[in-house]
């Protein structure tokens, strides 16, 4: 993707350019994010210049991209950015019809979960993890994986077994990171992999489980 951008700004300044350079980056966005050692200042300008193209050339910015930057936000201690990014997802998530679009539902409960969570406030972050594990579908499991570089639903309760540890709930805890391994070492996707697998050894030394 990188190369492909390369060869991109050789071309003539036009729309059909611009929209070229734009499907790029909305691709190398959820890429980059499984790649742990490129720093957060690069992934920053590849979604900051998504961004602006989508401005000029007057289309709503990628939904995937604008989820990847705000869980980054958290790192920069953004977290009212975050906390309208993910209420922005649940609200686009509510259908005329009454149902919810479960991608999006789930990423937004999501990121106002691990949000609250760095706050240190563990009841609303448990609330909203239980319900990105509770509304998640293996359906869409090709979508997150795709568009958000990750299985999220797995890692929501991998994620929910440490915020349960903190609530007083251990044998809670435990189940829920198990069951989040299980269903990460099925699928072998290599970033949910690592996401779930750090995570359940967190959860074990904060049990005492040293084995």
């Amino acid at each position: 993707l990188h190369l492909a951008l390369q060869l991109v700004e050789t071309l003539p300044r036009s729309r059909s350019r611009d929209e070229h350079e734009l499907m790029l980056l909305n691709n190398l966005g959820p890429a980059l994010q499984g790649v742990t050692e490129f720093n957060l200042t690069n992934l920053q300008k590849v979604y900051e210049r998504s961004f602006r193209l989508s401005q000029q050339l007057g289309v709503k910015p990628h939904i995937a991209l604008l989820r990847i930057s705000a869980i980054h936000k958290i790192g920069l201690r953004g977290f009212e950015e975050t906390e309208q990014v993910g209420s922005y997802f649940l609200e686009i998530a509510q259908q005329p019809s009454g149902s919810i679009e479960t991608v999006y539902y789930v990423e937004g409960s999501y990121l106002l979960g691990v949000n609250a969570f760095w706050q240190g406030y563990f009841e609303r972050s448990g609330i909203y993890l239980q319900q990105a594990v509770d509304n998640y579908s293996v359906e869409f499991q090709e979508r997150h994986l795709a568009e958000y570089g990750q299985e999220t639903g797995f890692y929501c309760q991998v994620r929910l077994a440490q915020t349960l540890w903190y609530l007083g709930f251990p044998d809670q805890s435990k189940q829920h990171s198990e069951t989040a391994w299980s269903r990460a070492r099925d699928l072998q996707h290599a970033y949910t992999l690592c996401l779930v697998l750090a995570y359940k050894a967190i959860n074990a030394c904060e049990r005492r489980d040293i084995e």
